[in-house]
């Protein structure tokens, strides 16, 4: 400790701060030896704006004391310095209400370079910064920058690291117009990457705007993984709309110039499982049809996670564009009819047991008894492969074996022999 700068040297009050996280159980996510880590911000500024009491801890409570001292009327530089370095610390672990001493910091009159660790650290523990003291900062590194060039250069300069707290700032959306002012080297793709994934953690939803406004500004965005990466992350209702319509749109790219169907897919199908609602969303696109590629990404989607309405929704898709039984609707029926179930004694392990589906098998059957070409080959080919599946994996529990008894039509010796190859194959 150094009783010269209010009580804790910058050392002492880190070694402190790391033992209260690893107590609390909290990880750092402020280091400097690359990119910060954003990924907790959204939980935590939900957490400081839900509470009016917001918790804290003594070891904090001690840090932040000693920032007030060094604050104290009269204070110089040095001690202004010291006293942004140990709040920075103090912010890496619970430290409640500290708006006041928060806002004098803020607005201390010191070189941006003194300033980037303790407005980092204020993101990361989910505190709201008024964009404009960024968007201040900024101006003056790019001031500097007019005789020292490096201050821009990747990985050497700053300017990346300011970027990043532009997202989590009062207004997301001055991300853009900073970006605007910029060398174009600077505004690249792959240069811009650790702000995409600022973008993915933000806490406003004008994130997604954000990163809209970068796709039109330069639409290799929408050939980069790192930007649907970031759209992904954001796991919004609003996030997966705007991928469904870069999707239908044919706007969304993969190497080739075409959407990724196993990248793509996958994405949309985790969005039908977190968002419900978005499911009816995917169906309605696949229902009115749309471009191949694009079909093929949404069918994909429905297959890894579908229900009864999905895999009939799949056959009428597949009538309609005239194709036979495909890998799609395997994986579909396998998917809905086959049931995982994780090994307790092997880890990553899983035995496969039959799930019921009586009321698809049973509609199933009767398109095949009532509908016409194509329609009723598919259905006829998807009960086939639910009975295979049946074969190998066992009797699903209280499914009967027949379809549906009561309409007195065979199962399954006379439908299996008008099966086509063309409708199996």
């Amino acid at each position: 400790m150094d009783a010269g700068h209010g009580g804790f040297g910058i050392d002492a009050a880190g070694a402190l701060c790391a033992i209260g996280q690893r107590q609390l159980g909290i990880a750092n996510d402020t280091s400097f030896r690359g990119s910060p880590e954003f990924s907790n911000v959204r939980a935590r500024r939900a957490e400081r704006q839900g509470s009016t009491a917001p918790a804290t801890c003594s070891i904090a409570e001690r840090i932040f004391d000693s920032v007030e001292k060094l604050l104290q009327d009269g204070a110089d530089g040095e001690a202004q310095v010291h006293a942004l370095q140990l709040a920075a610390t103090g912010l890496g672990l619970p430290y409640g209400d500290k708006r006041t001493i928060i806002d004098r910091l803020q607005r201390l009159p010191q070189p941006y370079g003194t300033k980037l660790r303790f407005f980092t650290a204020l993101v990361n523990a989910g505190e709201l910064i008024d964009a404009q003291l960024i968007v201040e900062c900024i101006d003056a590194l790019l001031e500097d920058a007019k005789t020292k060039p490096w201050l821009l250069q990747e990985n050497q300069g700053e300017i990346d690291r300011w970027l990043l707290l532009l997202p989590f700032t009062s207004r997301p959306e001055v991300t853009l117009e900073v970006l605007a002012r910029l060398h174009p080297h600077i505004r690249l793709p792959w240069r811009l990457r650790p702000l995409l994934s600022a973008l993915g953690s933000a806490p406003s939803d004008t994130a997604e705007q954000v990163l809209m406004g970068l796709a039109k500004e330069d639409a290799r965005f929408l050939s980069d993984y790192d930007w649907f990466a970031a759209l992904e992350k954001r796991d919004t209702l609003s996030s997966l709309r705007m991928l469904l319509d870069l999707i239908c749109g044919g706007e969304a790219k993969g190497e080739g110039g075409r959407p990724d169907t196993w990248t793509f897919g996958r994405r949309l199908a985790a969005g039908m499982q977190s968002h419900p609602e978005f499911r009816s969303d995917v169906y309605a696109r696949v229902a009115s049809g749309v471009a191949p590629p694009a079909m093929a990404v949404l069918e994909y989607a429905v297959a890894e996670t579908p229900d009864e309405a999905g895999v009939m929704l799949l056959v009428g898709s597949h009538s309609a564009t005239g194709r036979a039984f495909s890998g799609t609707l395997d994986s579909a029926i396998e998917n809905l009819a086959v049931e995982r179930r994780p090994l307790s004694d092997w880890a990553g392990a899983y035995e496969q047991i039959s799930a019921p589906v009586p009321s698809l098998r049973r509609r199933l059957f009767e398109l095949s008894r009532t509908a016409t070409g194509g329609e009723a080959s598919l259905a006829l080919a998807c009960l086939v492969h639910i009975d295979e599946l049946r074969d190998r994996h066992g009797v699903a529990s209280g499914e009967p074996r027949h379809p549906d008894i009561a309409t007195g039509a065979p199962w399954p010796t006379l439908l299996t022999r008008s099966v086509t190859p063309e409708a199996k194959q």
